[in-house]
């Protein structure tokens, strides 16, 4: 895992984290 944050980058990694919430959390409502 740690070696996947490197090559992402920090940002992009929790950008990716988040997106993922959202969409769990958009598909969890419905």
């Amino acid at each position: 895992m740690d070696e996947l944050k490197a090559e992402v980058g920090e940002q992009t990694y929790n950008e990716i984290v988040n997106q993922s919430l959202s969409l769990f959390c958009t598909s969890f409502r419905s």
